[in-house]
């Protein structure tokens, strides 16, 4: 397991054990077949998890981490700096969430290759990541070189998902729960992200914080989703919303 629980004292004794196999495993030797150097940014904002991911990296020549951040914010200011090839990152986030991290990602490096790990498997939530631009979703259990494969793969155009997972995004999508519905279709991918926030809670503020924008353009945004949703509040076009995603 990957990602060390969170308690008041600190890891507990399971997830240190998880850690302690997690590094031990990634010294084995690899048959990985070689390819061109593939730079790495870590964002989690858990220390011991980043320690960790980059000592399993950097046994492998191919992969190269260049940079750590703890939270979305300083993801995204660190890759404009780093111009990393690969973001390997946590879906829960002090500031934001992993889907709204990798939108600002791909906008900001339109090559940028995001693989987000996560405990949370839900469809709707791989299916989130996928349409924000994620090219991997892949759950923290996964062991190491398994870890280190995937990304090679993701270097190379692959998409970083389980057998079991891609199955269940394709039934997603066939079902017609991935596609486009009314009541969100004439959203742009600004509103979305600004509507998504909503649903979870956030304010105005919160809102201008966690995309870098002002609060009278976050009220702008939020103005226009109820026009363009037909709802008479916020509440009304969360509603809607999550309507959707059923």
């Amino acid at each position: 397991m990957l990602h060390p629980q969170r308690t008041v004292s600190g890891l507990s004794v399971q997830s240190a054990a998880h850690l302690e196999h997690f590094t031990r495993a990634a010294s084995q030797p690899s048959d990985m077949d070689a390819y061109q150097l593939s730079r790495v940014l870590v964002v989690d904002d858990h220390s011991v998890f980043r320690r960790v991911l980059r000592e399993v990296l950097d046994q492998h020549p191919q992969l190269c981490v260049v940079g750590e951040a703890a939270n979305g914010a300083k993801a995204v200011s660190l890759a404009v700096e780093l111009q990393p090839d690969i973001v390997v990152l946590d879906m829960e986030l002090p500031d934001m969430n992993g889907v709204v991290v990798t939108q600002q990602l791909v906008r900001t490096l339109p090559g940028v290759r995001v693989v987000i790990l996560s405990f949370a498997t839900a469809d709707s939530l791989i299916v989130d990541a996928i349409r924000a631009g994620a090219f991997g979703f892949l759950s923290k259990d996964i062991q190491p070189d398994a870890l280190a494969r995937a990304l090679l793969g993701v270097a190379e155009g692959e998409v970083a998902m389980s057998r079991r997972t891609a199955a269940r995004v394709m039934a997603h999508f066939r079902q017609g729960n991935g596609a486009p519905t009314e009541a969100t279709v004439n959203l742009t991918d600004r509103e979305l992200e600004v509507l998504r926030l909503l649903a979870n809670g956030a304010t105005d503020r919160q809102i201008a914080d966690r995309l870098v924008i002002a609060e009278s353009t976050a009220k702008k945004h939020v103005q226009h989703i109820l026009r363009k949703l037909r709802a008479r509040n916020r509440a009304e076009a969360v509603a809607k919303f999550r309507e959707v995603r059923r």
